[in-house]
């Protein structure tokens, strides 16, 4: 979705890397390197507070807390700036636009 001259993703290099390692092992070289690669970006973590709801996608329902453990840690290995976003319908909505707000203020200020 843009958000002014940027854009939100749900799945880049970090979310490749992590769920291959998760489902098969070690990473292909090809993912290593493209998170090595990868110009560093803001990211909105979302803490594993909402209940899990099984479909054809999700998995993991007892250990969520560790896989974001994991994301939080390759992104303080890369310096990669983020936000937890937190909380229930409206209050997880209006953490993550708080956060999308304060990023494009900080690099508005930055030009």
């Amino acid at each position: 979705m843009p958000v002014g001259k940027h854009c939100i993703l749900d799945t880049d290099a970090l979310t490749l890397l992590i769920w291959w390692q998760e489902k098969y092992g070690p990473a292909p070289l090809a993912f290593q390197r493209a998170w090595a690669k990868q110009i560093p970006r803001y990211y909105l973590l979302c803490e594993p507070d909402l209940p899990w709801e099984p479909d054809a996608m999700r998995e993991n329902p007892s250990d969520r807390p560790r896989l974001m453990g994991w994301y939080r840690q390759e992104l303080a290995q890369r310096n990669c700036d983020f936000s937890i976003c937190s909380g229930l319908g409206p209050s997880r909505l209006q953490s993550a636009l708080v956060s999308i707000e304060q990023v494009e203020n900080s690099l508005s200020a930055k030009v």
